[in-house]
């Protein structure tokens, strides 16, 4: 499976990954992670674009261990969404099938 993304901005300062959301994991972190046990505190935010020629994700977050996961919605291909990375333990994806997710930090202070 190859992908493709339409054209976001760049900055400088900024960095950017692509993450495969796979299908056959109960989630697939894109920021953050299980084994994470304090709030992330930061001037970051985290913008996610799903493949354009990928399938839809659930988008999840977690802000501490004692609560369970915060359904935000879902994103179909193509669309972009940003997430604020503060007093989060975690971001993740669900997928019913593999896609790939664009992930982008971001600083709210400027490159």
């Amino acid at each position: 499976m190859g992908s493709r993304f339409s054209t976001l901005p760049t900055a400088p300062g900024t960095w950017e990954t692509k993450v495969k959301a796979e299908s056959t994991k109960d989630k697939t972190f894109l920021f953050g992670g299980a084994g994470i046990e304090s709030q992330f505190q930061s001037d970051f935010t985290l913008l996610l674009q799903v493949d354009v020629e990928g399938e839809r994700i659930e988008i999840r977050t977690r802000r501490d261990l004692d609560t369970g996961d915060f359904r935000v919605g879902y994103l179909e291909p193509g669309e972009t969404f940003a997430i604020r990375l503060e007093n989060l333990v975690y971001v993740a994806a669900i997928a019913q099938h593999d896609t790939y997710v664009r992930c982008s930090l971001l600083s709210d202070k400027g490159g």
